[in-house]
């Protein structure tokens, strides 16, 4: 996965589309982003010890927070990327030359934004036994991953054949809600899951505003029963 992200996979690719899209107010794929850093500050508290995992380019952190956060990531591209253009936003971190036993029940917050796909189910227990280490009592894991019914399998297709970028061969999960809770039941964790993203999203080629409201107005409409994403709150018992 190293070697793929490092050697085949843009740095810049996630930011660039990002900004792009704030920038012109419109993009789906920009207020997908857009809408999942919204969600996951909301649980954030400001000026709060964070950390974001698998950060990739750090735009969660240099965009959206006002934390004393560190992002790690096992590409160094990216974090050769998030130094220069959001140092003055966060630390940043290859995973390798972070000492995560230094940082023993010190983080209030930690976030995990599209990253248990690409973690086998033996890797994510670890992850979430690491995780627990380094959280305060009452700290907060944040987790988005795709939620791997029909009608995401259908748009990743959508996605491979017009995107850049086709990534999905770096996949080792595919969770729907029942995998995920029985990993998350495995951990000493206290959790919920909800959904998050639906076809509201669509209607961000107009606006991004627009996608935003239809988004929130079928979120209301069917009490997040259906959703993209899966959005775990979890907090350290």
């Amino acid at each position: 996965m190293n070697n793929f992200w490092d050697e085949k996979f843009p740095p810049d690719y996630y930011d660039k589309n990002l900004n792009f899209g704030l920038s012109k107010k419109r993009g789906i794929q920009s207020n997908w982003h857009n809408i999942t850093f919204l969600s996951v500050k909301e649980k954030i508290k400001i000026n709060s010890k964070h950390l974001d995992y698998a950060c990739g380019p750090g735009s969660f952190i240099g965009i959206y927070l006002q934390n004393q956060s560190i992002g790690v990531d096992i590409s160094k591209n990216q974090i050769k990327f998030a130094k220069k253009k959001y140092g003055d936003k966060g630390k940043f971190f290859e995973i390798n030359e972070f000492d995560f036993n230094k940082y023993e029940s010190f983080f209030d917050s930690v976030s995990a934004i599209g990253l248990f796909e690409y973690l086998d189910d033996e890797e994510t227990i670890l992850f979430l036994n690491e995780m627990d280490k380094i959280l305060k009592p009452g700290g907060k894991l944040i987790i988005t991953t795709p939620n791997y019914g029909l009608p995401m399998k259908i748009l990743e297709k959508a996605l491979h054949i017009l995107g850049p970028v086709d990534y999905s061969s770096e996949h080792k999960n595919k969770h729907n809600f029942k995998s995920l809770s029985k990993l998350m039941e495995s951990s000493s964790f206290s959790f919920k899951i909800n959904k998050l993203l639906n076809v509201g999203i669509t209607f961000s080629f107009i606006n991004l505003n627009i996608g935003i409201i239809i988004n929130k107005l079928i979120e209301k409409i069917t009490f997040k029963k259906f959703g993209f994403l899966l959005f775990v709150l979890a907090q350290k018992k």
